[in-house]
């Protein structure tokens, strides 16, 4: 179960206790079942990626053949978990995120990097993708089912982290196993379809990891396997030797109150807050809502869950309107 930081009533952009911070994507608000591939930002010769808390994950997107993307992660909602083919490039076998419902797909060869100062990495959460889960299952007409027509040969689909500083490599990389059908008791062959949490303290200090797949499926053209997989709860330390940028939610302190509330809330921190905008649970702005100063008048918003985005996302505020 996901954290709170208590001070922002359940902050959805990162989860903080010290220097160490957890990004959950909750803070790329999108509507349930659609996703951001970086199409929006193909001709920005600037774009690299998603960035929050200053941290970078990868993306490209080729506008060549139609369009598509290309390289690193896209932020989901996807909630397909039976439609099997690459037609499916965007769910997480789970249907959801690590109990929340954002999360990013990854593709093979994904970089999550820093805007400058180094990290200590501590965990990610990682599972399959539904497209590369059907295919080990079942074979398609580019990869072959895991285990073969007997069930007995020794597949495997394999994912790295290996750590970097300063083009170096940084400790030791991590792998896990996301399919594995190498025992010599095929009933304990396994593909992943939960959550699991990979421990990374063995990268050590890093400024980029670049995250890798490998499977005992190849042909000529390399890999057969979907090289796609889905990734959560990113949390790492914050190095406090570095202090070229400040911990984003240092700088940045705001409570909502009152919470729960019936007909008015209002923020309370510093600095200004330039902007502000409500979402519903789903991720559809709420344009009704009157916003004046630090003040939200909520009186005609039905009851439920909101999030209150400020400074344009660089905080989301969960409240609950009785």
């Amino acid at each position: 179960m996901k954290k709170q930081l208590l001070i922002l009533s359940g902050a959805l952009l990162t989860l903080s206790a010290g220097a160490q911070s957890t990004v959950t994507f909750e803070n790329f608000i999108l509507p349930s079942d659609t996703f951001n591939d970086g199409a929006s930002k193909a001709l920005d010769t600037t774009w690299v990626g998603f960035d929050t808390l200053g941290v970078v994950f990868s993306n490209a997107y080729d506008t060549s053949f139609g369009g598509f993307w290309s390289e690193g992660f896209a932020i989901s909602t996807k909630r397909d978990s039976t439609t099997a083919g690459y037609t499916n490039l965007y769910s997480a076998i789970t249907a959801s995120g690590y109990n929340s419902p954002t999360y990013v797909m990854g593709q093979a060869n994904a970089v999550i990097k820093t805007n400058g100062n180094p990290i200590r990495p501590l965990a990610v959460r990682v599972t399959n993708s539904t497209y590369a889960t059907f295919s080990m299952r079942n074979g398609d007409m580019f990869a072959k089912k895991f285990g073969g027509v007997t069930g007995n040969d020794s597949d495997w689909f394999l994912i790295t982290f290996s750590g970097y500083k300063n083009g170096s490599r940084s400790g030791d990389s991590v792998t896990f196993y996301l399919a594995d059908y190498r025992f010599a008791d095929s009933t304990k062959d396994y593909i992943v379809n939960t959550w699991q949490n990979i421990n990374l303290t063995a990268l050590q200090t890093v400024d980029s990891i670049v995250i890798t797949l490998t499977s005992s499926d190849t042909g000529l053209f390399g890999m057969n396997t979907p090289a796609f997989y889905a990734l959560d709860d990113f949390s790492f330390d914050k190095n406090s030797s570095q202090s070229v940028h400040e911990n984003t939610l240092d700088k940045y302190a705001y409570r909502i109150y009152p919470n729960p509330a019936e007909s008015q809330i209002e923020v309370v921190g510093t600095p200004t807050i330039d902007d502000m905008a409500v979402y519903n649970a789903a991720g559809a702005r709420m344009h009704e809502v009157v916003i004046h100063a630090n003040t939200v008048d909520i009186s005609e918003l039905p009851a439920g869950l909101y999030y209150l985005q400020l400074n344009r996302g660089i905080q989301s505020l969960k409240f609950i309107k009785r």
